[in-house]
């Protein structure tokens, strides 16, 4: 079993002044009523450090968001960021219409925000976690012995805790040229519990992170640019997750 328990995308930004206002709610009410989200406002913790004097204040701001009537689907708006995540309510893998499904609400969701209130990105990321779970022993061993390249006191031992972790950059075109991080990091699970609560025997985990890389503050998204982003990173993503499912000859 390949299953997603977590799929979000992330745009980077200026957003402090959406601000979870009447006329905001009310708009947002009458703008998401065809994409079953509600407004709703959430918690964010603000951090000011004050170095000449030495000193910390935590704060807490009121931030606008939206969600689903199961909360499976949330969109945040933060100060520096915006997130939509899906929690997934099931252990199925997404079709390939559900997933375009999924892509399209959360394109339009972000076009809407950013043409509203007039704002663009400076960064964009995409992130999931995937469950590999239930599988059988020799499959389990082939992924385990694929990506595992031990120190020599290892090699003849019982590992009593593995993940391993891969960085690397790829160029992208999104509108100009832009460089996207892809962090790829897979750890073994003794016992898998999703957010359903259902509990599966050892596997794997899998955390995906492509992002745009951070040393370009150019704020150049605009609301076109995301869905390309989408694009490109699924692929990618689909891409990895194909190549370990080989590893254990899952396909």
């Amino acid at each position: 079993m390949v299953f997603d328990i977590l799929y979000k995308i992330s745009v980077f930004g200026d957003f402090l002044d959406i601000e979870p206002t009447p006329e905001n709610m009310v708009d947002m009410i009458e703008k998401f009523k065809d994409y079953g989200m509600i407004p709703s406002v959430f918690q964010e913790m603000s951090l000011e450090v004050d170095y000449i004097n030495n000193t910390q204040k935590n704060e807490q701001l009121q931030r606008l968001s939206l969600v689903s009537k199961d909360n499976k689907e949330r969109l945040l708006i933060s100060s520096n960021r915006i997130d939509f995540e899906i929690m997934p309510s099931d252990d199925k893998a997404w079709s390939d219409e559900k997933l375009s499904e999924h892509n399209k609400k959360i394109s339009d969701s972000f076009r809407i925000l950013l043409e509203y209130f007039k704002k663009t990105s400076n960064r964009l990321a995409l992130n999931s976690n995937t469950i590999i779970t239930n599988i059988e022993e020799k499959q389990f061993k082939d992924i385990f012995d694929s990506f595992s390249k031990p120190i020599g006191i290892y090699n003849d031992k019982s590992l009593k805790k593995w993940s391993t972790y891969f960085v690397a950059m790829k160029e992208i075109v999104i509108g100009g040229k832009e460089n996207l991080n892809i962090i790829t990091e897979i750890n073994e699970a003794k016992e898998i519990k999703n957010i359903g609560q259902n509990i599966y025997s050892k596997g794997f985990l899998v955390n995906i992170d492509i992002n745009t890389a951070p040393e370009n503050t150019d704020s150049r998204f605009q609301s076109g640019s995301i869905g390309t982003f989408i694009g490109i990173s699924n692929k990618i993503k689909a891409d990895i997750i194909k190549d370990i499912k080989k590893a254990g000859d899952l396909i």
